[in-house]
């Protein structure tokens, strides 16, 4: 990802009216907003709001949906739109009409960026200037443009071009005025490189190639899925999607190669769950590894944006059954006190930290007895160590060590819903520094999958969450659930049982992850916040404390 230097007074234009389902009919997502579409676990709108917040933080940023989708988009939009206007749209003819309304209705800058909700943006265009798709094609699926050392030739959407040409991905940057005039003189309201078309002829633009992330065309939309992920990566992530092939490379030598070694070590009949290692190399500052790509959805993304039946979701935790019992024929034993470490040690270590990040004015959350967490008074975590210590005595079991995955959340399980196929990536690789290695707690697999559904832990991450904190030192959080919540809450807690654990002892490892996530967090404070009062919350349940 390029930065930029920051400009100031630019209005950005996200436009995310009309309606992609008809288009997008490949994917079968839950909401009508173009705005909602999708892309891993983010939202499109998401995605392009932050980029703008981060890259052009003095800008004004106005994203136009349809007026039928307002509740849905400041739902689930909630947190992005704290300093975003929100632009509703009623009938338009096509995206020049919407833009032309929007300009009329709304006081914008004279300088103007145009980004439909449908490209993710990587790059700030420069003044007057016009991003194509580094890739070129030769339909008519796209709106395309051939630059030319004497000339532009245009090929609007429809149009077959004579030879391979660069798609027009809709972000151009130029002034209001010219926009503004391009629009009263164009012939159609359906097609905006007809607009780039007027203001080329009257005034001339540039053209930038760009790694184009297209979000809404079926051609590109699982290619521009593996590009965001390697966009926001750093670096650490390359996908090779023409061979099927994630290269991954990390200079956390020692975490790496234990993931790497996990996969190695894995009996055969369980390596099928997971991608193989094409090849892997270790240096002293620099490890890479080549690992089998798959480009199925997380189930977090099923869970906050896709529209699956009962019987579906029913599916789909049958397939996630079927490797934790694989996982329980290979057993093995790890002794009390690696077990209490892992638990106990780590739990104290990550809430001190949360302490030294905590402002002063929320210390309280931390070291008061009690907290007062959406008007119902609980016990805290100073007075609950010896409590928590004790119970995780109590389910302390060597028939319960065996493979472990270590981080078998929904964001790190890849799920075709069409197929029934399960990949799991992202293993631990260790049950702490003592015990490197495939093996560990049954039991905190089953936590950390219950985080993720019982736990919303994916909720939290996508920002579908409310805090307020009162002065009276009171803290009330909310959560946005989806409607099939309680269908996989009761798919969570029916697993559980079924592999032969109490609901309330798995509630309990939850809770104690939530605990432990906040230091994790530390670039959203209020998050850290949200993280550890809903663990207060589940261990208290857990535990029966009524205060």
């Amino acid at each position: 990802m390029k930065h930029t230097k920051n400009y100031k007074d630019i209005s950005v234009i996200i436009l995310a009216a009309g309606s992609l389902k008809n288009k997008n009919h490949f994917l079968d997502y839950a909401f009508s907003s173009p705005a909602l579409v999708p892309v891993n676990t983010r939202t499109a709108a998401s995605n392009i709001i932050e980029f703008y917040q981060e890259f052009l933080p003095e800008s004004r940023i106005y994203l136009v949906i349809n007026e039928y989708d307002e509740d849905e988009v400041r739902t689930h939009l909630k947190y992005y739109l704290q300093n975003v206007s929100l632009v509703k749209i009623g009938e338009s003819s096509g995206i020049n009409e919407t833009i032309a309304i929007v300009l009329n209705e709304n006081s914008m800058s004279e300088d103007l960026i145009i980004n439909p909700v449908t490209t993710i943006p990587t790059k700030i265009p420069e003044q007057n200037e016009v991003f194509l798709s580094i890739a070129t094609y030769e339909n008519a699926d796209f709106s395309l443009v051939t630059p030319r050392s004497d000339t532009i030739e245009f090929f609007v959407k429809g149009t077959l071009p004579l030879e391979k040409s660069h798609a027009f991905t809709g972000v151009l940057r130029t002034s209001k005025a010219w926009m503004v005039d391009a629009l009263s003189r164009s012939t159609t309201m359906t097609d905006l490189l007809e607009v780039v078309r007027m203001i080329e002829g009257k005034h001339g633009l540039t053209y930038q190639t760009v790694d184009w992330i297209d979000c809404g065309h079926e051609i590109n939309f699982y290619e521009s899925k593996a590009k965001l992920i390697a966009s926001r990566s750093f670096n650490a992530i390359q996908i090779h999607s023409d061979k099927g092939i994630l290269e991954k490379h990390s200079t956390n030598n020692k975490k790496f190669k234990d993931e790497i070694e996990f996969m190695h070590l894995l009996p055969h009949e369980i390596q099928v769950f997971f991608p193989r290692i094409i090849g892997s190399s270790f240096f002293e500052e620099r490890a890479s590894a080549k690992i089998e790509y798959y480009g199925y959805p997380t189930m977090a993304e099923y869970m906050l944006y896709w529209n699956l039946s009962n019987g579906m979701w029913e599916k789909a935790f049958k397939a996630l059954t079927q490797p934790l019992k694989q996982f329980k024929k290979h057993s093995f034993s790890i002794g009390m006190k690696a077990y209490k470490r892992f638990y106990e040690g780590k739990l104290l270590d990550r809430v001190d930290k949360f302490m030294h990040q905590l402002s002063d004015n929320r210390r309280f959350i931390l070291q008061n007895d009690e907290l007062t967490i959406n008007n119902v008074r609980y016990k805290n975590f100073p007075v609950l160590k010896e409590t928590i210590s004790k119970r995780l005595e109590e389910l302390y079991d060597e028939n319960d060590f065996c493979i472990m995955h270590g981080d078998y959340c929904f964001n790190n399980i890849l799920y075709d819903h069409k197929s029934g196929i399960i990949r799991l990536i992202d293993a631990r690789g260790s049950f702490g520094s003592e015990c490197v290695g495939i093996y560990g707690d049954s039991k905190y697999d089953l936590a950390k999958l219950t985080h993720s559904i019982i736990g919303r832990y994916d909720y939290f991450i996508a920002k579908l969450f409310t805090l307020d904190i009162e002065d009276d030192n009171t803290v009330n959080f909310s959560v946005h659930k989806r409607e099939t919540h309680e269908l996989l809450e009761h798919l969570n807690k029916k697993l559980i049982e079924e592999l032969g654990y109490s609901v309330n002892d798995i509630l309990f490892l939850t809770a104690l992850l939530f605990l432990s996530m906040p230091p994790l967090h530390n670039e959203d404070p209020d998050r850290q916040v949200a993280f550890y009062v809903h663990g207060i919350v589940l261990l208290n349940q857990s535990l029966g404390i009524n205060t």
